[in-house]
């Protein structure tokens, strides 16, 4: 990619006192980037990009969203965007989706749309080396600009669709936290009062001819344009859009959408000049949310200022945010087990700085605790070396975005083409923003990064806004003049300047010396080189060119979770999770002195312990790679137990489970998992005791040196952007030198198996009209292979479709569905089939039949070989990209070594997907869909 995306969205901010005149100089646009106006009025962004290759992302953009709606179409913006998807003049029923599947292309992944308040943007991703798809998928784009048909049988589908979607996201806890946050922030804003989604009442009532007049006041060329980049010719793009979209009529819109947005009140309104305060107080909440919001008026990006307000902004968030992460590590007693702040664009015009605090102990000591860390920095400002380390970080991510300029994903380029018609911004050439970061970073002072600072979180003003959100049991003493006295004590208390902690220490004491290689061999097919190392560690090196800058590791072992006693379970299970270097540190750097070490270079290492296995997981930029493999060396031999991170866990998981029973899934999870485990100790969740009697030290610690100091048998796959010579001696000396013991771990078989039969659990929990129906057939399985596996895969793909037509379309009784096939290879080979929808609470048992008399169905032999077809082209479509991305492939390479199967079984895919046939996919049906074991869960109302 010749260029980089800088769509920025910033707010308005005060000058800087001392600083040099701003560059009000517009950022120069990219050559690279078409963009034309057609005669009618329509705009139109063609971009040429290889990634991923043989695909372009296609957008209609309407200037349109929620916010122009009429009182009686609350909702309808969105309601009219999911009609574009039920018929077009030339596509009608679905055809839409129905021609982009046989191309494998996926509803919803590769087809979808949204709308906001502000807009309203439809999304495909297509092949693009068939001229007969990129036309089709303009004729498509023409249709939803003009040609909806609209007919009220297709209205009145979607309406019951919508209303589902309405329940999803308005009803449940998560809802009402939403309303209530969002009820206050808008205050005296239209955005307040114009949700994308509508109201119960508005969705239930309004009149189809309603929804017609929003398509016929909005919906005109000079309101919309097309997008399209990808890897494709943009003369011949060029020539397809005029063809197709050029000649629709120039209509001159009914009405204007910048005098009507002029008319309305987008900004909240800030006549109450207290800082704000909303108490939230939730039976159904788990945990504590507590937020305080800054709100402000957010900009369009477009000068060289802007830009270099955005580097300031950003770098000053950072050490914020260095500062908080050091508190939250640095002592056995934490302020808080996590604070934060970032940025948040909210709208076009709105934003919002924030602060997120996840206490410790008490809600209020912590909150006053971060608050009296954000007074210290907006006294104080930031010390030199802060500061030089930040720029370091920004200069490294810079210098990595450039190194990767030809790796920019269509995605990416496509959502700023459309940022760029709405907004304004950008898009410049790499060189040109790797000069802008090298130079504005540098000149950067300490005095406009605390400035910078006060800007960003005026405390005490009228624009502030904290939200707080607690369960019944943590709300005693919570009250507005409670929180208030928490702000007063915080902005009167006596704040001690930061000290700030340094060492001379090492990541490693000793660099070992150089190991040996026993036994090298290379797969030609795959370009994958294997050595064996003296010490019994299995390496795999496989080079590419898909990234110029990315390297990234997984080693892999057998024992994991298997190995651990029922007694000390919980313990082994967050081993690994309190054993990350950034948490705990390693070797005899803690937490923040390794993050201090790192400031510089991108790299990261992580262990794991998965039920069977346990492992790294590492990535690094190729200049980094030795830094990557020094980490990895360092956590096998010079783990770091501490007690920080360990008390930090402990107090959250006990938090957790005093208040996670008021969840009503958490309640529904926990018994579709006891009795697909028959309520094994693996996967059910840990009781109180189990949380009290846990002791890392004497238990997780002792477990996790057991499993990562013995690496005997184990696999490390390196992927990514390296020469396999030249990365010898570093493999050889801090992998090789990785002390072994003689006899390998190998997994139990320690796995929590369903109980046979039939089972239906129903539960009633939950205040509001909320239903949710999960089912799960189990089976165990002679053996696995890998055509078994595509069975599942292939199944997997038509019974998705299916039961989207039959409880969505047909039934018009969920807005989404989803349905899973998994299998097991170990450590028995066994299959878990799954189906999940939430719904309207009276239509639960009804659909759940449906779904169920479907599988049945497909039993029968109702799968067609277009079906067939259309499921394998998904499949390859999914699978095209990946084969030239680093993470797939190291998933790849360690999923086959696991099972002991040649690394050329990796390009088998293809032939085995094309080798199913129709009778073939029956006889995996009737094993997957074989009722003898199978477990219904309903969860419903409290009161119902």
């Amino acid at each position: 990619m010749k260029y980089l995306i800088v769509c920025i969205i910033l707010f308005c901010s005060v000058f800087i006192a001392n600083a040099a005149p701003p560059d009000t100089t517009k950022l120069p646009m990219s050559p690279t980037v078409r963009i034309t106006k057609l005669p009618n009025g329509m705009g139109c962004y063609i971009v040429k990009n290889k990634k991923p290759e043989h695909r372009a992302e296609i957008r209609l953009v309407v200037n349109a969203g929620s916010l122009l709606e009429d009182d009686d179409q609350r909702g309808l913006a969105h309601l009219l965007e999911h009609l574009a998807f039920e018929g077009t003049k030339r596509f009608p029923e679905q055809r839409v989706i129905k021609f982009l599947e046989e191309r494998g292309m996926t509803f919803g992944s590769h087809t979808n749309a949204y709308t906001s308040g502000d807009e309203t943007v439809y999304e495909m991703q297509v092949p693009s080396d068939s001229a007969h798809v990129l036309a089709t998928a303009l004729d498509i784009v023409v249709d939803w600009a003009v040609a909806l048909t609209m007919d009220s049988a297709a209205i009145e589908k979607e309406r019951s669709i919508v209303i589902e979607e309405w329940r999803m996201r308005e009803l449940g806890m998560q809802g009402r936290i939403n309303t209530a946050f969002y009820k206050e922030f808008y205050h005296g804003s239209r955005h307040g009062v114009r949700l994308t989604i509508g109201t119960k009442s508005s969705l239930d009532t309004f009149h189809h001819e309603a929804v017609r007049r929003f398509y016929r006041d909005w919906y005109t060329p000079a309101n919309m344009a097309v997008v399209v980049v990808g890897d494709i010719e943009p003369d011949t793009v060029q020539r397809l859009v005029q063809e197709r979209l050029g000649t629709l009529y120039q209509l001159t819109p009914k009405r204007n959408v910048a005098q009507e947005r002029s008319s309305m009140r987008l900004v909240p309104n800030d006549s109450i000049r207290a800082p704000r305060i909303v108490l939230h107080i939730d039976k159904e909440l788990h945990t504590t949310v507590c937020e305080t919001h800054w709100r402000t008026t957010a900009d369009s990006a477009i000068t060289h200022e802007d830009y270099r307000r955005a580097i300031v902004q950003s770098l000053a968030l950072a050490l914020i945010n260095s500062r908080l992460n050091e508190r939250a590590v640095s002592s056995a007693k934490p302020p808080f087990r996590r604070a934060y702040v970032q940025w948040n664009p909210q709208d076009r015009l709105n934003a919002s700085t924030s602060l997120a605090v996840e206490p410790s102990a008490a809600l209020f000591t912590s909150y006053e605790e971060a608050l009296k860390d954000m007074r210290r920095i907006l006294r104080d400002g930031f010390l030199p070396t802060e500061i030089t380390r930040a720029k370091s970080s920004m200069l490294k991510s810079a210098s990595v975005r450039f190194k990767e300029r030809e790796n920019t994903p269509s995605v990416s380029i496509a959502k700023s083409c459309v940022s760029l018609f709405l907004t304004g911004g950008s898009i410049v050439e790499p060189a040109y923003l790797l000069h802008l970061d090298t130079t504005m970073i540098a000149n950067i002072t300490a005095a406009e990064l605390h400035q910078t600072a006060v800007r960003l979180f005026p405390i005490g003003q009228s624009q502030q806004l904290t939200f707080i959100g607690v369960p019944p049991q943590d709300s005693l003493g919570m009250t507005e003049e409670s929180v208030r006295a928490v702000l007063a004590r915080a902005d009167t208390a006596r704040i001690e300047p930061y000290q700030e902690t340094t060492t001379t220490q090492r990541l490693l004491k000793n660099i070992p010396p150089l190991g040996k290689i026993v036994r090298e061999r290379k797969y030609a097919k795959t370009g994958v080189t294997e050595w064996l190392l003296a010490n019994g560690v299995r390496v795999l090196l496989k080079p590419t060119d898909f990234q110029q800058d990315q390297i990234v590791l997984q080693s892999s072992v057998e024992g994991g979770l298997s190995l651990a006693e029922k007694s000390q379970y919980l313990a082994a299970k967050m081993a690994a999770e309190l054993q990350d270097p950034s948490l705990c540190g390693v070797g005899a750097l803690s937490a923040s002195e390794l993050a201090k070490f790192l400031a510089d270079k991108s790299v990261s290492i992580k262990p794991y312990t998965e039920r069977l296995h346990h492992g790294i997981n590492g990535s690094a930029s190729a200049a980094d790679l030795e830094t990557m493999l020094q980490l990895f060396y360092a956590v096998h031999t010079t783990p770091r137990a501490d007690s920080v991170s360990f008390l930090i866990a402990k107090e959250r998981q006990l938090q957790a489970y005093s208040n996670r029973t008021n969840s009503p899934t958490n309640i529904y999870q926990d018994a579709i998992d006891s009795v697909l485990s028959d309520n094994h100790y693996t996967i059910r969740a840990a009781t109180r005791h189990e949380i009290e009697q846990w002791q890392h030290i004497d238990s997780g610690y002792a477990f996790y040196k057991r499993l990562f100091q013995n690496m005997r048998g184990s696999t490390v796959t390196l992927v990514g952007a390296f020469d396999v010579e030249r990365v010898k001696p570093l493999v050889v000396r801090y992998i090789g030198n990785i002390p072994t013991k003689f006899i390998p771990l190998r997994f139990r078989d320690e796995v929590g198996y369903p109980k046979s039969g039939k089972v239906n659990v129903t539960i009633h929990k939950g205040q509001d009209a909320q239903g949710y129906a999960f089912t799960a057939i189990t089976g165990f399985m002679r053996e696995w292979t890998s055509t078994i596996d595509m069975e599942a895969d292939v199944l997997t793909e038509i019974l998705n479709t299916k039961l989207r037509e039959t409880l969505r379309n047909d039934a018009g009784g969920v807005y989404a569905c989803e349905a899973g096939i998994q299998c097991f290879s170990q450590p028995r080979p066994r299959f878990v089939t799954s189906l999940f929808f939430p719904c309207e609470p009276n239509r639960v048992s009804m659909l759940r039949d449906r779904a169920i008399t479907l599988l049945r169905d497909i039993k029968k032999g109702t799968i067609t070989e277009q079906e067939l077809r259309d499921a394998k082209a998904k499949l390859l479509a999914d699978r095209e990209p990946s084969m030239k991305d680093n993470p797939s492939w190291l998933t790849r390479i360690t999923f086959w070594t696991r099972l002991g199967y040649s690394l050329e079984q990796v390009l088998e895919y293809n032939n085995v997907l094309a080798a199913i046939t129709l009778p073939q996919l029956q006889q995996a049906a009737n094993r997957f869909f074989d009722e003898s074991n199978i477990g219904t869960f309903i969860l419903l109302p409290e009161h119902q």
